[in-house]
Parts: structure tokens; C-alpha cells; sequence
């Protein structure tokens, strides 16, 4: 049986008419002009140690290195999207960089693309910093805004929204000046995302619903795909569950038949999300699961970390508390190795609600305490608000046990203002207010019992 990429060879070149070098050029060829994400073969894994074999025995060689880098960057660009790794394209960093190449901005640009994904955050930031001081000396403008769009995506992974809207307007306006209607609706899609995670849903959607306009006038199914995640993200966090659920289905569907790692676990961790909230604990579960797996696939430890946080709260809601220490730990340890507060503070705050649950009070104050000191040295968008907003309200109850009831008062008024913003957080809002309740109840108890031993010695 023939795989597609070698039906392709030999159809175009068979074996008995010409000499190794022109497979090489048919690898090349595929490699660099064939494989975009919504028409790539299926490789399996022979082909793809086929391909690279190629690829890094044409780097090594005395007169193909332009082309092999050519190849290189063309493969590890669609593999950045399928199976991302990074051994072909350092390999033609280390070539380009000493042979002079031209082609070394396109190779710190592909690096600095997967780099990211995988939650190496500052290494990227180095190599297309790079790649944008070499385009600019090139004059190669459209260059340039393709790694300020990939540094602004990054920036948003951080929450540095600010950041981030300034390096995508800047890039939006070299797309506009190029008349290159696709980058500038990709910057459409990175803005709205920043809206999104913000909590500035109205605006969110209007900038998602026209970027998304713009892809489907073009029959560019990536990016309009890519739109409908955000706005299932926006219509989950402002309870709408059925339209969210609805659209991420959609999203999911159209990321698999893609073939796209990236949006394809992120839109299984938002369809764990919203089954969770309705408390839909086994397909939540599954759904976290099988993003968890794909994570791991694509080597982004972050969304590694996110999927075992979000399978950790699926357990204590199912009472399956002993099975939920090994995940918030392999999260946490996972956050701490690529420097996200947020993330730890997330996974910490779940160790210290299993804490809770099982009653073991000292442990679950020091470790909510901790969470609640990274979350208030990091930028949070709404999902970190949120989170803050489940620790404080534990932390609220711990106070209350301890009689310390003006501090139980102080953190569940804060957590019960954080979770009015969203109205399907109205159950977690109500459990602040009766908490509330009872923490003012048992201090006046306590000082009616304070007065009453005061009277009652004075009387003796």
C-alpha cells in the first residue's frame, strides 16, 4: 500500500527516471508549498522520519542548503500546527546563521511560532524580536507584522493585554498599508480575544463577528473557526449555556477536520468548561481528558496544567478527593516551569479546596493564603478574577470557622462583587451572602455571650 507522500514521488518522479536529487526536489516541493493545515496529507510516522531524514541530510550537505532550509522552514511551519517540534528547524537557524543566509528571519520567525505554543515565552520573544530587526532591514513590512501578530497572541497567553493591543494595532496597520485583507483579519480575531479574556464581552463580540466576516468573504475556515472559540468562550461566561455549547461543537468539529492541534484541545477545554458548570461531571471529565492528552501532544504545558485544574475540580465535585492531589501537583509543577502566576495560583487554589473539603483546616489556609498572594502579584483576566474569587471564598470559610468573622466578612464581600459581574456565577454568589449570613450571625452570638459575662461578673 502506497502512502500519499510517496503515491505523490513516484507519480511524479518514477524511480527508474532520474537520481536521488529529484525526490529531494519532490520533498522540497510538498514540504514548503503543500503542507498548509486544511490540505496536508495525513502523515504517518515512517513518512514523517522520512521527511525529516531528507530535510537534515540536505542542511548537512555542500550545495542544497538554501533549498533545505527553504524545506525546513516549510515543514516545521506545518508541523507548528500538527505535531510541533523543533529539531529541523534549529538545525537551519544553526546553517543559516553560518553560511550568512537570507533566510535566517523566516527561520527565528518559525522558531520563535512553535517556541510559543509550547509556553517557552521569553526564548520566543528573543528569536522573533530577532526576526523583526532582520525583516526591517530587509524592508520585508508584512514580515514584520506577522511576528508582531505572534507577539501579540503571546502577550494575550500572559494577560498583558495592554501589551498586546499595542503590538497588534501596529501590526494591523502594516496588513492594512500591504491591502492584505487576511493578516488584518487575523489581528481582528487577536483583539477580540483580548477583549474577550478582559471580561469586555459587547466589545469582544462585535470585533469577533467582524473578523469573522472578513474570513468567511475569503472561505478561510481557520481563522472563522478560531473566531467561533472566542465567542463560545464569551456566550459560556455570560451563561448562555446552550449557544455556547452550541458554537463550540461547531468549533470542534471544524478544528479536527483542520487537523489543527492548537484550536482543537482549546476547544475541548472550553466544552469540558461549560459541561462543568452544568454539572455534567462525566463529559466534562471526558472532554478534559482527551484535551489533556492533546496538550501533551502539542507540548504546551500550560494547557497541560489548565485540563488537570479543570479535571481536579470535576473530582471534588465528585467526592473522588484522594485522586485530586497528584493532578493540582503535576499542575502546579507544570505553571512553576514556564513562570505562570496565574496558573500556579489557579492550581494552588484547588489543593487548598480538596484541603478543605476534607477538613484538613490548616492546610488549606496556608495553601489558599499562598494562592491568594501569587494572584494578587499577577495580571487577571476574567477566568483569574474568577478563580481569585473561589479562593477568597474559601479563605471565607476557614475566617468563619475560626471566629475570625470580620475577615470572613471582608474576603466573601469581595468574592460575592467578583462573582455578580457574571450571572452564572449567581449560585457561587448566593453561597458568599449566606456565608455572609452566618458569619455575622455567630459574631453578634459571640459578642451577645461576651456582654452577658460581663454583666454576669459585675452582678457576683
Amino acid at each position: 500500500m502506497l502512502s500519499p507522500i510517496r503515491s505523490y514521488v513516484l507519480l511524479h518522479h518514477p524511480i527508474a527516471d532520474g537520481p536521488l536529487q529529484d525526490l529531494r526536489n519532490a520533498y522540497y516541493q510538498l514540504a514548503y508549498e503543500g503542507f498548509v493545515p486544511d490540505k496536508a496529507p495525513n502523515l504517518d510516522s515512517k513518512e514523517d522520519i522520512n521527511l525529516d531524514t531528507i530535510i537534515l541530510d540536505a542542511l548537512r550537505s555542500a550545495d542544497e542548503k538554501e533549498d533545505a532550509i527553504t524545506a525546513a522552514i516549510g515543514y516545521s511551519t506545518y508541523l507548528n500546527r500538527t505535531q510541533p517540534r523543533v529539531n529541523l528547524i534549529e538545525a537551519a537557524i544553526q546553517i543559516a546563521r553560518n553560511t550568512g543566509s537570507t533566510q535566517l528571519a523566516g527561520c527565528l520567525q518559525c522558531y520563535g511560532g512553535i517556541i510559543r505554543i509550547q509556553s517557552q515565552y521569553d526564548a520566543a520573544y528573543v528569536a522573533l524580536d530577532e526576526a523583526i530587526e532582520r525583516y526591517i532591514r530587509m524592508g520585508s513590512l508584512l514580515e514584520v507584522a506577522d511576528c508582531l501578530w505572534m507577539i501579540g497572541d503571546t502577550l494575550i497567553l500572559q494577560n498583558r493585554f495592554d501589551e498586546a493591543r499595542s503590538k497588534v494595532e501596529e501590526a494591523r496597520r502594516h496588513f492594512i498599508e500591504a491591502n492584505y485583507s487576511m493578516g488584518a483579519a487575523d489581528c481582528l480575531l487577536l483583539l477580540g480575544a483580548a477583549y474577550q479574556a478582559q471580561g469586555k464581552f459587547d466589545i469582544a463580540t462585535s470585533t469577533l463577528e467582524d473578523a469573522r466576516s472578513q474570513y468567511a468573504q475569503s472561505s478561510e475556515r481557520l481563522g472563522e473557526t478560531n473566531c467561533l472559540l472566542e465567542l463560545g468562550t464569551v456566550y459560556f461566561a455570560r451563561g448562555q449555556y446552550e449557544a455556547a455549547l452550541s458554537i463550540a461543537m461547531e468549533a470542534k468539529l471544524a478544528h479536527a477536520e483542520l487537523r489543527d492541534s492548537w484550536g482543537f484541545p482549546h476547544t475541548l477545554l472550553l466544552l469540558g468548561t461549560i459541561h462543568y458548570d452544568q454539572g455534567q461531571y462525566p463529559e466534562a471529565c471526558s472532554a478534559a481528558e482527551e484535551a489533556r492528552r492533546a496538550c501533551n501532544r502539542l507540548g504546551d504545558k500550560s494547557s497541560i496544567a489548565k485540563s488537570l485544574v479543570l479535571m481536579g475540580n470535576i473530582l471534588i465535585k465528585q467526592g473522588r478527593y484522594d485522586e485530586v492531589y497528584p493532578l493540582a501537583e503535576d499542575a502546579r509543577d507544570a505553571y512553576t516551569s514556564v513562570g505562570n502566576l496565574q496558573g500556579i495560583a489557579d492550581s494552588l487554589t484547588l489543593l487548598g479546596d480538596v484541603y478543605l473539603q476534607e477538613g484538613k483546616i490548616d492546610m488549606a489556609y496556608s495553601t489558599l493564603k499562598e494562592a491568594q498572594s501569587q494572584f494578587t502579584q499577577c495580571s487577571k483576566g476574567w477566568y483569574g478574577s474568577m478563580r481569585l474569587a473561589d479562593c477568597n471564598r474559601a479563605l471565607g470559610k476557614i475566617y468563619r470557622l475560626q471566629g475570625q468573622y470580620d475577615n470572613a466578612i471582608e474576603v466573601l464581600e469581595e468574592a460575592r462583587a467578583t462573582y455578580s459581574t457574571q450571572s452564572r456565577k449567581k449560585p457561587d454568589e448566593d453561597e458568599c451572602t449566606k456565608e455572609i449570613e452566618l458569619a455575622l450571625q455567630e459574631r453578634d452570638n459571640c459578642e451577645n455571650v461576651g456582654e452577658k459575662s460581663v454583666v454576669s461578673s459585675v452582678i457576683d
